[in-house]
């Protein structure tokens, strides 16, 4: 017993180490870099020509052979092409702003143009512009760029600014997406299924938890000091009702409102692992519950129009009405429309066939928790499976359901990467910036919205208000807040 708990804290350990994984000795004949060649590959690929020139150059012949110096006929000219980034020079603008006093009041005011970001003159009149700051937080928050870095990249820009100066500002940035971020924990709670998932961070060097859920068209990042289901809460909803999709952590259970559907990645990997480390018949459990998966996984694909994405769209592809002449079917074609019958009146067969597959792997799932083994670790799993029981094949009863949290694993990578460089935030504030700044621009990706200009126009905002770039919720509607 105390080998295996061993062995599972050096697996846990290996997979969170900073360094480098390392590899074992190189081997006599390696296979060769690069992609390899024939059709089973694709099309090798060429840099395609500019679409536009900005200049062109005329290259003339060399006055004699290089070869053999001896005299050159023209022939013709062909093209070369060359992309390369201009030299850039930070753009200043001056804004000469009026000033004026209430005659009836007394008290001053001043105009603000649309392109402003603050208010402030004087000491603080001197500013970095709202596209630089965007870039910065893109740079960082997105990319885990450190801050020097950024500094350095945006003298590139022609932008000189400190470190300290961009933490600042990135800071003031945060604080105009608020109401955003508000609207995005809304757009997370009103969507049909939320991906979450959770892993280690640290603020100020002690151990927090980053957490992610990922909506239909949003996506939310919380930093927070634990990992459990009042964190989940604080973004879900002790209400939540949609689908959860999610690992086997004991918390997300604790959602009563929801349906789940508890990731069959994870089970498939600890099956993997178990029948790795058995002997004799010990395998005999995880081998039959890595069958019983696997299964699933099948009749799922054998029924992509029943589950796909957009189910309306996969009947209702061949409903579109032909109205030019030369798009009506020649002889000996089918029918668009005869197709479309076909599919409808074939689904209730289908959809009962599934029915059936569905009841056929319940019941397959309640023979397997029946067994009584006595190994422990096959008594663990089981004992995991039977808690999970109703959230096995969720995703073979309901449309747009996926078997896997791969959602929440993909929007949670990118963090745990830039974790490797700096570890986490070093303060309170700098973890409200960081998740506040990752739920912005992941949703922006989400919604194929350029992060930039976004926040961009979060700096140019005089009151903060969510941002129109984004399809999201009526903060105001919503009696439940954020």
């Amino acid at each position: 017993m105390r080998l295996r708990s061993q062995l599972e804290a050096a697996r846990r350990a290996g997979k969170r180490q900073a360094a480098p994984f390392s590899k074992d000795d190189p081997v006599k004949n390696p296979a060769r870099p690069g992609r390899k060649s024939g059709p089973d590959y694709g099309i090798k690929a060429h840099r395609p020509a500019p679409d536009h020139v900005d200049e062109q150059i005329r290259v003339a012949l060399p006055d004699c052979c290089p070869c053999c110096r001896g005299e050159l006929e023209f022939e013709d000219e062909v093209d070369q092409y060359q992309e390369d980034v201009a030299c850039v020079r930070g753009h200043v603008r001056r804004f000469r702003v009026s000033r004026g006093r209430c005659k009836a009041c007394g008290r001053r005011a001043q105009g603000r143009h649309p392109d402003q970001t603050s208010d402030a003159i004087g000491a603080a009149g001197s500013q970095v512009g709202p596209r630089a700051v965007a870039i910065a937080a893109q740079l960082n928050k997105e990319l885990g760029i450190p801050m020097g870095k950024v500094s350095q990249v945006l003298k590139l820009l022609g932008v000189s600014v400190t470190a300290g100066g961009l933490h600042h500002a990135i800071g003031r940035l945060a604080g105009a997406a608020a109401p955003t971020c508000q609207a995005l924990v809304l757009a997370v709670q009103a969507s049909a299924a939320v991906a979450a998932d959770e892993t280690g961070w640290r603020v100020a060097g002690c151990r927090q938890w980053l957490w992610v859920f990922v909506g239909d068209q949003a996506t939310v990042y919380l930093i927070a000091p634990g990992r459990g289901y009042e964190q989940a809460a604080s973004v879900l909803g002790e209400d939540f009702a949609g689908v959860l999709e999610r690992d086997g952590w004991a918390p997300y259970r604790r959602f009563e409102h929801a349906r789940h559907q508890t990731c069959m990645a994870h089970l498939l990997r600890r099956a993997g692992e178990m029948i790795a480390d058995s002997v004799a018949g010990q395998a005999k459990i995880p081998h039959a519950v890595r069958r019983l998966l696997l299964d699933a996984l099948a009749v799922r694909d054998q029924h992509p129009d029943l589950l796909a994405r957009r189910r309306e769209d996969v009947i209702d592809a061949t409903c579109v009405e032909i109205t030019d002449e030369q798009s009506l079917p020649q002889a000996g074609d089918r029918d668009d429309r005869t197709d479309r019958d076909e599919v409808i009146a074939a689904e209730p067969d289908r959809q009962a066939h599934l029915d059936a597959e569905v009841a056929r792997l319940q019941h397959e799932i309640d023979v397997l928790l029946a067994r009584n083994p006595a190994h422990a670790p096959n008594k663990k799993l089981l004992k995991h499976l039977a808690s999970e029981r109703e959230h096995l094949l969720t995703f073979l009863k309901t449309p747009d359901i996926a078997a896997t949290n791969w959602r929440a694993e993909q929007a949670i990578r990118p963090a745990v990467v830039n974790r490797k460089n700096w570890g986490g935030n070093r303060t309170d504030h700098g973890a409200d910036v960081q998740q506040s700044l990752m739920s912005v621009i992941r949703t922006s990706r989400q919604q194929d919205v350029d992060p930039i200009a976004l926040l961009t126009g979060l700096l140019r905002h005089s009151t903060p208000a969510p941002t129109p770039m984004l399809r999201l919720p009526d903060i105001a509607a919503d009696p439940r807040g954020p």
